[in-house]
């Protein structure tokens, strides 16, 4: 179990404060599964009073109902001897969050995209894609193996493949970081923006799939 908070405005629903924007479904839907998991689920938001309440009520016309609202939970009140100003949470998630690692690492590769420039970056960035490639392939023939040609060297080399795979993802991601940079804040929006289109799309062939569709964009 674990606890999870969720700020409001620009994260439940499209930001409109003081009023309510429209509600942002996916996100909604996403409390209440890790709810369902059996998490504790806090409203974390700077809405107090009237505002709050409509908030409050809000989330629960989704059917997303909060174990807590702007307070900690009853353990870590009596472990921190107060309701601190600042809920404790092992999640916090909040359209304006930043993760400290996730900043430092696109300052790193802003840094080097601008020491090296474009064209040699997505030069960079085709070879490592051939090496991820090579590296996926091999791993696959590796994992082919039947229970007779198991062995001790081949559970060593299984590893070492699958780490080899991390490490060439990894290649390709700081080059894709680079590449996106180089071309411009709004294509780095953009980017964000066509992944998520991308992954929703593909949730949607797959839900298509299961009703007995055949999955294909309409």
């Amino acid at each position: 179990m674990a606890i999870w908070a969720f700020d409001f405005d620009g994260t439940l629903c499209e930001d409109r404060f003081p009023e309510i924007g429209p509600a942002k479904l996916q996100a909604i839907e996403k409390a209440k599964s890790i709810k369902a998991e059996g998490n504790i689920i806090i409203l974390w938001t700077c809405r107090v009073n009237e505002r709050l309440a409509e908030a409050v009520e809000f989330c629960r016309g989704y059917g997303l109902e909060f174990d807590y609202v702007n307070e900690n939970v009853p353990e870590n009140i009596e472990k921190y001897g107060n309701d601190c100003r600042k809920v404790y949470a092992n999640h916090y998630v909040d359209d304006r969050a930043q993760n400290i690692e996730g900043y430092i690492k696109a300052d790193y590769a802003h840094k080097i995209a601008m020491e090296y420039g474009y064209e040699p970056q997505s030069r960079q960035l085709i070879e490592e894609c051939a090496e991820l490639i090579q590296a996926v392939n091999k791993d696959w023939r590796l994992n082919q193996k039947t229970d007779a040609e198991q062995s001790a060297a081949l559970n060593e080399d299984l590893e070492k493949s699958a780490f080899h795979v991390l490490e060439e993802l990894a290649d390709v991601s700081v080059m894709v970081m680079q590449i996106a940079y180089l071309r411009g804040a709004e294509a780095e929006r953009k980017l964000d923006a066509e992944i998520m289109r991308k992954l929703q799309r593909q949730i949607q062939r797959i839900a298509r799939k299961r009703g007995g569709g055949n999955g294909a964009d309409k």
